[in-house]
């Protein structure tokens, strides 16, 4: 989780390609957040632990 960069970390986007990582998640603690961004989705904790259940 990260704290307020609402950019998609360089270090996943690195990982997903080394590793052929289908599906791309960061989670942010910013509240309402819900988008894409070169194919990462940037979403807020709420949301995130919210779809789990």
């Amino acid at each position: 989780m990260k704290n307020s960069d609402l950019k998609a970390s360089k270090h996943l986007l690195y990982f997903s390609s080394r590793f052929k990582i289908p599906f791309l998640y960061q989670v942010v603690a910013q509240d309402g957040v819900d988008t894409w961004q070169n194919g990462v989705r940037l979403i807020s904790l709420d949301k995130f632990l919210g779809g789990l259940v």
